[in-house]
């Protein structure tokens, strides 16, 4: 039997508060009422995790539960989804450890408010709970030194840092050169080079990953085979990855909620690589994963 992939990340678990059905954001001293509110476990690394893991693969996600309703709420989730996880929240502390977000869904779009209870392993005790991995998926802005120590013993680093309007390459190249695939959308890909065109963009991102892949929402994602672009569309595979390629979605199927698509995108490629696949069969299991999460609400 083949050997399943052991996968790690370290990541900051995240509590949404999801009101849905706002008619649009209110203006100062203005209440406004949604439709529907229900708290869920947001996404990140632990719902990359738990997408690679729907795959088969072996999961374990590094992060901080402390005190609190929030700490008790994102513990019973974890258990209930099956995300097996080491707690590093230092002893004798008294925060939750978890960011908890006020999601607001309007028409077309959503908008977010967080607040963040922030704690920082050591750059020793991270290495020594992912120096087994097969992959690791890459935070932004902490413990490069241990990614770096991570690449030079052969293990596999997937980084998909979301988007943020300062985004600048300058600032961001130590962590793109750690990488071994980055997985950016196409908005942050063009934002982040300054290029419009796909192609450029992917040749400029190149420049500092060996093998970037800008995923294209329904279009399909995107990588280039000597200097030409090639994409994959929205088709994905059987969950054994072998059988048959099947459609994932048409122009008729309703998407309930996309916010959880590129994590789950993430967690299946991820799946794919550290088995060994190529990129685009890679890309095809980040297809499957990404097609089911929206046509639900939240990240799993």
């Amino acid at each position: 039997m083949t050997k399943k992939p052991l996968i790690k990340g370290i990541g900051k678990l995240n509590v949404d508060l999801v009101f849905d059905k706002l008619p649009r954001l209110p203006e100062p001293g203005e209440e406004l009422y949604a439709a529907s509110f229900e708290p869920l476990l947001g996404g990140g690394v632990p719902s990359m995790l738990y997408h690679a893991a729907s795959f088969g693969a072996e999961i374990e996600l590094l992060t901080y539960i402390g005190k609190g309703y929030f700490s008790e709420f994102v513990r019973e989730k974890l258990a209930e989804k099956r995300i097996a996880y080491r707690n590093l929240m230092p002893d004798g502390a008294t925060g939750s450890g978890i960011n908890v977000t006020s999601v607001m869904l309007t028409p077309g779009e959503r908008s977010f408010v967080t607040c963040s209870d922030e704690y920082t392993a050591s750059d020793s005790e991270v290495y020594l709970y992912l120096k087994d991995a097969d992959a690791v998926i890459v935070e932004y802005g902490k413990y490069l030194d241990v990614y770096k120590k991570l690449r030079r013993s052969g293990k596999i680093l997937i980084g998909d840092f979301g988007y943020s309007p300062d985004m600048d390459m300058n600032e961001m190249s130590e962590y793109l050169e750690v990488l071994d695939y980055y997985l950016p959308n196409e908005l942050e890909a063009r934002k982040l080079t300054g290029k419009s065109n796909l192609t450029d963009a992917l040749t400029a991102l190149s420049a500092f990953v060996p093998h970037p892949v800008v995923t294209l929402a329904s279009k399909g994602a995107a990588f280039l085979n000597d200097g030409i672009t090639v994409t994959v569309p929205t088709t994905s595979v059987t969950e054994n990855g072998f059988d048959k390629e099947i459609p994932l979605t048409d122009a008729n199927t309703e998407i309930v909620d996309a916010t959880g698509a590129g994590d789950a995108f993430t967690g299946g490629f991820c799946f794919g690589v550290a088995t060994g696949c190529g990129l685009e069969r890679s890309i095809r299991f980040g297809h499957a994963a990404a097609g089911g999460v929206v046509m639900k609400k939240g990240c799993y």
